[in-house]
């Protein structure tokens, strides 16, 4: 039995969302499918809402174990994180959570890019993309000014 002791619980319609504490954050996900469907999905059984996320098959096939309590757990790699998170700012229309996805990517893109495996393994997730996924993103990154200039560049190359 795992006791995570949250400190806070978001609850959507009388369901659990999120579970967050100081050092842990768990959201209940499910993949977006496209217009008209529902705001976040129900599981009863679970007493859980899943929140639908557009790309989150990036961070499904991307995962990397960490131990949490003596536990291993799956998270989306650093790397796929900041792509997800790039096609996600090229529709972002709230401007508090478009600044907030910035943030995100500007401040693991940094810690990326000064790691010659860390940056090899972002560019194999870029290539794995289709075509157009990966044109989104350069758009992006031209559009935010992303600071590491050689690099999209090198990813340019890339197409």
């Amino acid at each position: 039995n795992i006791s995570l002791y949250i400190n806070e619980l978001f609850v959507f319609q009388q369901a659990l969302i999120k579970f967050e504490n100081s050092d842990l954050e768990l959201e209940f996900l499910i993949p977006e499918k496209g217009k008209g469907q529902p705001a976040a999905l129900k599981i009863p059984s679970l007493n859980i809402t899943a929140t639908p996320l557009r790309f989150l098959y990036i961070l499904g096939d991307n995962p990397l174990p960490v131990a949490y309590q003596g536990i291993e757990v799956l998270v989306p790699a650093p790397q796929a994180f900041v792509l997800q998170k790039l096609l996600i700012l090229s529709s972002r229309t709230n401007k508090d959570k478009y600044n907030k996805d910035l943030d995100s990517i500007m401040s693991i893109s940094k810690f990326i890019i000064l790691d010659p495996e860390l940056q090899r393994v972002f560019i194999y997730m870029f290539n794995s993309l289709p075509k157009t996924t990966r044109k989104t993103i350069l758009r992006v990154l031209i559009e935010i000014d992303f600071p590491f200039r050689e690099f999209v560049q090198h990813l340019r190359q890339q197409l």
